[in-house]
C-alpha cells in the first residue's frame, strides 16, 4: 500500500537535471534545445481498450525480446487514466506506463505544471534534496509538446496535446523516450 501511495504521489512528476542552457518559463534551467512548455496541441481520443494500439510486438522491439514472450495488459485505474504493462518473464525486460487523457489541452498543461510543482516540493526534502544537486527534474526536448525526466523515481512524463504518458519501467531514460515516442506516434 505504501508503494502504491508513493507511486501516485510521484505519478505527476518529471525529470533529472542534465547539461543545461537557457531557462524554462519558470526560470529553471532547460536541457539543450528544450522547448518552452506551451498550450499548443491537438485534442486526442485514444482507444485505451488496447493501450491505443501499443502492442506486445511494440514492447518486444523496444525491450529486445521475442514478441511471443511478452504479455500485454491494459487496465483502467480510474476515469481518464490507464496503466499499460508488458511482461516478458525476463528480469529487467518489462515495461509499464500510465496514460492520462484530459478533457482539454489546457487541463493537460495544468497537470504537467502541477507535476513539476510536486517534484520540486518532494525534491526539497530528505532524502531527495541531498541526492538531487541539480534539482528535482529536467525538461526534455524532442518528444511530445512537453516532457520532463526525474531522478526522484527515474521516470519520464510526456504530454502531447491532451494526452500524457508517464513511463516508469524500464528505468532507463533513453528506453523510456523510445516507449513514449512509439506510443505518441500511434495517437490520431
Amino acid at each position: 500500500m505504501v508503494g502504491i501511495c508513493f507511486f501516485m504521489v510521484f505519478f505527476f512528476g518529471a525529470c533529472k537535471r542534465s547539461q543545461t542552457t537557457g531557462t524554462t518559463n519558470t526560470g529553471r534551467p532547460a536541457e539543450v534545445g528544450s522547448p518552452q512548455p506551451h498550450k499548443a496541441g491537438k485534442l486526442y481520443q485514444p482507444d485505451m481498450a488496447d493501450c491505443n494500439g501499443f502492442t506486445a510486438g511494440d514492447a518486444a522491439g523496444i525491450l529486445g525480446v521475442p514478441a511471443s514472450k511478452v504479455t500485454a495488459k491494459t487496465e483502467e485505474l480510474y476515469a481518464g487514466n490507464w496503466q499499460c504493462s508488458f511482461e516478458s518473464g525476463d528480469i529487467g525486460k518489462n515495461m509499464s506506463f500510465n496514460v492520462s487523457v484530459a478533457k482539454s489541452v489546457e487541463e493537460a498543461v495544468r497537470g504537467m505544471a502541477q507535476y513539476r510543482s510536486r517534484l520540486e516540493a518532494a525534491g526539497s526534502v530528505s532524502p531527495f534534496k541531498e541526492n538531487l544537486p541539480k534539482g528535482a527534474y529536467s525538461d526534455i526536448s524532442g518528444i511530445g509538446d512537453d516532457a520532463v525526466w526525474t531522478d526522484i523515481n527515474l521516470s519520464l512524463a510526456v504530454r502531447q496535446g491532451n494526452v500524457r504518458i508517464h513511463v516508469t519501467m524500464p528505468k532507463d531514460k533513453t528506453v523510456q523516450m523510445k516507449v513514449a515516442g512509439k506510443f505518441l506516434a500511434k495517437l490520431r
